[in-house]
């Protein structure tokens, strides 16, 4: 992620507060579904400050899990962890 540098949401690159946010998640994960595609970056606010997120042991197979079982046809979404520093400009 260090390699990209985003201000703003654009039409593929959707900002997330946290991991509570999951059933907006989907909705935008079931939208780039049936696009081209995109990156959902959970841990910046819609404005693009980094407010960060805390990944514990199961929150990526739980995260995963509520994306396949809540869409149809499946989506099953390449989801990894990136860490950055909270003073670096996203």
């Amino acid at each position: 992620m260090n390699n990209f540098i985003f201000n703003k949401e654009s039409e593929n690159i959707e900002f997330k507060k946290s991991v509570g946010e999951w059933k907006a998640v989907i909705k935008t994960a079931c939208a780039f579904s049936n696009t081209s595609g995109g990156q959902i970056i959970v841990g910046i606010s819609n404005s693009g400050k980094i407010v960060g997120v805390d990944v514990g042991k199961d929150t990526i197979e739980d995260l995963t899990n509520k994306i396949i079982n809540n869409t149809d046809p499946k989506v099953y979404p390449k989801i990894s962890v990136k860490e950055i520093e909270k003073n670096d400009k996203w």
